[in-house]
């Protein structure tokens, strides 16, 4: 079964493979179009997924 990704999505934990890279001072995770954004929530470390805009 196929999700659509949607910006603000959260996922508890990603796969290997993902580039990690830093826009301004914010660290991010990428896989293809997708890009993950390393939140916490209750001392937990997951994933937003952010829409990020090329200028």
């Amino acid at each position: 079964m196929f999700v659509p990704v949607i910006a603000g999505m959260i996922a508890p934990s990603l796969p290997e493979g993902g580039e990690e890279l830093k826009i301004g001072d914010q660290a991010y995770v990428q896989f293809g179009e997708t890009f993950y954004q390393p939140v916490e929530l209750d001392g937990k470390v997951l994933y937003e997924i952010v829409e990020i805009k090329e200028e």
